[in-house]
């Protein structure tokens, strides 16, 4: 639910689904990300950090799809200049979609921890 006072003070333009959903997320900061990623192995550095922006404001802007393999196309498309798909699994081994969306603070769509759409595991 979100709070009143986000409406109340908000630009008649703004999105209210986007308010929603970014009410429902909890706090969530590079710190944050970054112990994250150390308890999973990884350094938070600056690629690993730019595919975890893309991913929140994906989810602020738009919402996930409905499901992983859709999320995991506009993760090739939007990074297809370094690698696509194929060097976003080098930065994040337990899957760019469910390791990244764990790391992000975000949900994981439908179909995240399947091999296919976005998980090794």
């Amino acid at each position: 639910m979100s709070d009143i006072n986000k409406y109340i003070g908000r630009d008649a333009d703004t999105d209210l689904s986007k308010l929603d959903r970014m009410d429902e997320l909890e706090p969530w900061d590079e710190q944050r990300a970054t112990t994250l990623a150390r308890a999973e192995g990884l350094d938070l550095d600056q690629p690993r950090m730019q595919v975890l922006t893309f991913l929140r404001d994906t989810y602020i802007e738009h919402g996930f799809p409905e499901h992983a393999r859709d999320l995991s196309e506009m993760l090739d498309a939007a990074f297809r200049s370094t690698g696509g798909i194929k060097h976003l699994y080098e930065l994040f081994p337990g899957g760019p979609v469910d390791q990244g969306c764990r790391l992000a603070g975000l949900p994981t769509p439908a179909g995240s921890s399947d091999a296919s759409f976005g998980s090794r595991f």
